[in-house]
């Protein structure tokens, strides 16, 4: 039998427990039936300590604590039992579930049902009102009355009657003790830990813990830097594509066919889409483009400038530019850079001009028509009449280069903040996280313990930021009043 399956097995169990309402009021009712949950929740430890079993890479013990504790509102005493083997583990398993099973008459499936297990839910779910009391209050001793009436006709139920016999001598091992201790032992009553609540969380969620090696200063400076990059962008991206759209195409599908010389090119069928203004210069997808595009892209923009632009709130973001926003903008400026590919850069250079990309859309149309060798003799009006009727190509070249200047430059400087950007620290990261499991299976047998301060940002520098936050939101606020 594996840890970690038992595990896994347990932590759903308790998980799906304390999520009945029934069955996590009894907790507070029924002292035997907490002392089945306290016995599990120690072989949590004892599977973890013993067994290194995890969940995603992750321990649950501690939560369970915490939640049978918020449940029942009184101290306990959670501690590795000794020598606890796998199978007796499970055997406390079953019974637990036995009991589920037969007194609550819950059923099986809906206390094995393997739901998403998250931190959240779990303190959620770990709470019992007065109301609750009161509606299972009586179920215990009509149960009991039940029971003994028909002792001779009922059936229990027993989950593995091939497992060990649950360990109820360690049912009440636990009861007496306390979590916190008496003002000295297990959580709360020491160092400023008045209760289970005041528990520190996990580095990576204490805005006390800086998990990076170094500290980018000027952040400020450089996200504004970078809007006014992503900026100049948009602007120089979209407004050529506006005027791509408008008044295309230049030519309709009548106007071709009319002209008896390339007749036979166009064959009747309506070409008229591939003479649109980016075909004329040179895009490979000149003729995709439409309003929703712009819309879509314009949306995306203005969602990336907000997430530059707005308040830091998070200590951490003060030195270090989230790399999500960074790779946001990369993607960004690499899917508009795409329009440049195709013979776009060779038209705006003057190497290649605008009636040569109509010689060669024309005998695209050739080759589809399947005509082998296309006359294109008496075509030069129709392409001197697109030349014409293009006004804008010098206007559209123009905010062209702009924006292929301005997107290079910008695609450098976010590299260059990439580059220079804080990395995680990761050795402190996984000292952090063994100092604080340590303290956790210290705290859980009843032991003082504390996290490492030298793993922490100075706490006078971290509560002077979220102050000085506070303080800002308050002048913005009397302002809008």
């Amino acid at each position: 039998m594996e840890a970690k399956s038992v595990y896994e097995s347990i932590i759903f169990s308790l998980f799906n427990l304390i999520r009945n309402e029934k069955l996590r009021t009894k907790i507070v009712l029924n002292p035997e039936f907490r002392n089945q949950v306290i016995t599990n929740v120690n072989n949590l430890l004892s599977l973890e300590v013993d067994y290194e079993a995890t969940y995603k890479d992750k321990t649950w013990s501690s939560n369970f604590a915490k939640a049978v504790v918020n449940i029942s509102k009184e101290k306990i005493k959670f501690e590795k039992p000794d020598n606890k083997s796998v199978q007796d583990s499970y055997a406390d398993y079953s019974g637990l579930l036995t009991v589920c099973l037969n007194l609550y008459s819950v059923d099986r499936e809906s206390l094995t049902n393997q739901l998403e297990l998250t931190e959240e839910e779990i303190k959620y779910s770990s709470k019992v009102t007065d109301e609750m009391k009161i509606k299972y209050a009586d179920l215990d001793q009509n149960q009991v009355g039940s029971d003994s009436s028909n002792s001779s006709k009922q059936e229990v139920e027993v989950v593995d009657s091939k497992s060990d016999k649950p360990n109820n001598e360690n049912f009440n091992k636990n009861m007496g003790a306390g979590f916190g201790g008496a003002a000295q032992n297990g959580w709360g009553g020491f160092n400023g830990f008045g209760n289970i609540q005041d528990i520190p969380p996990k580095p990576m969620l204490d805005q006390r813990f800086y998990p990076y090696l170094t500290k980018l200063k000027g952040v400020r400076w450089y996200k504004m830097c970078l809007t006014a990059a992503m900026i100049t962008c948009g602007i120089t991206f979209l407004i050529p594509i506006l005027l791509i759209l408008v008044g295309n195409p230049l030519m309709t599908n009548d106007e071709l066919i009319s002209n008896s010389t390339i007749n036979t090119i166009f064959n009747k069928k309506d070409y008229s889409s591939i003479f649109s203004k980016g075909y004329l210069l040179g895009m490979t997808n000149g003729g995709t483009y439409s309003y929703f595009y712009v819309i879509v892209t314009v949306a995306i923009m203005s969602y990336i400038i907000f997430m530059l632009v707005k308040p830091i709130r998070n200590y951490r973001e003060k030195f270090f530019i989230p790399y999500t926003i960074l790779i946001a903008c990369f993607i960004l400026l690499i899917s508009n850079g795409l329009i440049y590919l195709g013979n776009l850069v060779p038209t705006m250079t003057g190497s290649r001009s605008i009636q040569d990309n109509i010689k060669y859309l024309l005998d695209l149309i050739a080759k589809n028509e399947n005509i082998q060798e296309p006359s294109l003799d008496g075509a030069d009006g129709i392409i001197q009449e697109l030349v014409e009727r293009f006004s804008q190509a010098q206007t559209i070249k123009m905010f062209l280069w702009i924006n292929l200047s301005s997107l290079i430059l910008s695609l450098l400087f976010i590299v260059v903040i990439i580059i220079i950007n804080p990395k995680y620290d990761r050795p402190k990261i996984i000292a952090a996280n063994q100092n604080y499991d340590y303290m956790i299976s210290e705290l859980m047998q009843g032991r003082k313990a504390t996290m490492d301060e030298s793993f922490y940002e100075p706490e006078s520098e971290v509560r002077q930021f979220y102050e000085d936050l506070r303080e800002k939101d308050s002048k913005n606020k009397n302002k809008d009043d």
